[in-house]
């Protein structure tokens, strides 16, 4: 690599790191804003999310008419595969980025079927609301939703 392609190369690593935001902060759910398509929406949504590059935690508390789901998940961003039990169900999940979305892809066996989901997670402009745009996919169809959760 010769001087100028080293240059050029250290002048836009900012530039690209900058692009990845941070999902770092407490996120609770805009019902109003949020669509679930065809499920119902939850009564409660709400994340801790813990982001330090590549690493991603994830605390979820979700309440609905079954009761109340505490869960905890982590990843790494860097396309290495995760696996986190969820009431009792194994979820493999592989998470990278596309420019500054982060996509999470899973899969997990529930009652012999297997349900995959893909989540797209973006934050505005001035990182106070938190889109994640999911697709979950089972032997039944497809159905996608929107959250969006604003900062706390």
């Amino acid at each position: 690599m010769n001087r100028r392609s080293l240059i050029f190369f250290f002048a836009i690593l900012p530039i690209a790191a900058a692009g990845k935001p941070n999902f770092s902060g407490t996120w609770k759910m805009n019902p109003a804003k949020s669509d679930f398509g065809k499920m119902p929406i939850p009564a409660k949504l709400e994340r801790v999310i813990q982001h330090a590059e590549p690493k991603l935690a994830v605390q979820s508390v979700t309440a609905s008419p079954q009761g109340e789901l505490r869960s905890v998940s982590i990843y790494t961003t860097d396309d290495r595969e995760s696996v986190n039990t969820v009431r009792g169900v194994q979820i493999k999940s592989v998470v990278s980025w596309v420019g500054p979305t982060l996509v999470v892809r899973s899969t997990r066996q529930v009652q012999g079927v297997e349900i995959g989901a893909i989540e797209h997670w973006s934050l505005s402009p001035d990182g106070k609301v938190l889109t994640v745009i999911n697709k979950i996919t089972s032997p039944q169809g497809v159905i996608e939703a929107t959250t969006v959760m604003d900062r706390q």
